[in-house]
């Protein structure tokens, strides 16, 4: 850890409300963040049909491999089957696609409290 931080400015974060649903999608971006003391993986997925077709949604995974981590499933749901001691790269899964799971959860923004859509799990195409 280091001794001292540079104040920076945020990432943009604009909440993204869709309804509570299931969704044909695609991992757009992936990107590092700490979530809970834990190095994670953001991977933003695009909505790709329906009513809310191009609205980018969140899911946050911990950025470990193992049979039963919540991104080993969520590869295996986009065609990524990883055998052990096999490596997987950003690359690999972006323009992967798949069905989302969607849910809501509070978030702070601007100082105060506004409901913004997650990825609450990944399925198969």
């Amino acid at each position: 850890m280091p001794d001292e931080l540079q104040m920076q400015i945020g990432a943009d974060f604009t909440p993204v409300v869709v309804p509570k649903d299931v969704y044909s999608a695609a991992v757009v971006s992936i990107r590092d963040v700490a979530f809970e003391e834990r190095n994670c993986w953001a991977l933003t997925f695009e909505i790709q049909d329906g009513q809310q077709i191009g609205k980018r949604v969140d899911g946050i995974a911990s950025a470990m491999l193992s049979e039963k981590s919540k991104l080993a499933i969520w590869l295996y749901a986009m065609g990524l089957k990883l055998e052990i001691g096999e490596k997987v790269n950003k690359s690999d899964i972006i323009g992967k696609r798949c069905r989302i799971i969607t849910d809501t959860k509070k978030r702070k923004f601007r100082d105060e409290s506004v409901d913004a859509s997650f990825v609450a799990a990944v399925l198969s195409p």
